[in-house]
Parts: structure tokens; C-alpha cells; sequence
């Protein structure tokens, strides 16, 4: 083999290693960028699970009304289920 010849197989050896080797810096950086993605995903996900769990800890109360008005609410409820039951009662004597 002459040193022409050499010097082609050299160059295209190193050619086909330099396509191996950008091939494989390729896979990682889209396998890096892949997993990054999940990783932004699953802290995205975790953070509006987060919120809602945080709403979910709220009192209903505290989205409608103040807690005087809801007492006031109950009260009226139960003086008019109780003169409900009156009037059944008095109706069936």
C-alpha cells in the first residue's frame, strides 16, 4: 500500500469516526433535552398539584360568606326546620 493510499484509508476511518462520534453527541443532546422536558413537565405537574391541594385545604366558608354570616345562616335554618316540625306535629293532632 502506498503512503497515498494510507493516507486515504486514515482520513476515511477518521471521517466515519468523526460521523460515529457526532451521531452519538447528537442522541445525547436530544436525550438531555428530552429529559429536561420531563423534569420541567413533572415540576409543572407538581406544582399545580400543589395549588390545588392548597385550595383544597380552605374552608368552603371562607369562599362564600364570613363565619357571622354563616352562624346567623344555620340559625335561620334550624329555627325554620323546627317550626316545619311544629306545624307537622300541630297538623296531625
Amino acid at each position: 500500500m502506498s503512503n497515498v493510499e494510507q493516507e486515504a484509508d486514515n482520513s476515511k476511518r477518521n471521517s466515519e469516526e468523526s460521523d460515529v462520534v457526532l451521531k452519538n453527541q447528537q442522541m445525547v443532546a436530544c436525550t438531555s433535552r428530552r429529559k429536561q422536558q420531563i423534569i420541567q413537565s413533572r415540576a409543572s405537574m407538581n406544582q399545580l398539584l400543589l395549588c390545588i391541594q392548597s385550595q383544597d385545604d380552605v374552608p368552603v366558608a371562607s369562599y362564600s360568606a364570613s363565619n357571622r354570616e354563616l352562624k346567623y345562616q344555620s340559625q335561620r335554618f334550624r329555627r325554620n326546620a323546627k317550626k316545619s316540625e311544629d306545624w307537622t306535629a300541630a297538623k296531625k293532632k
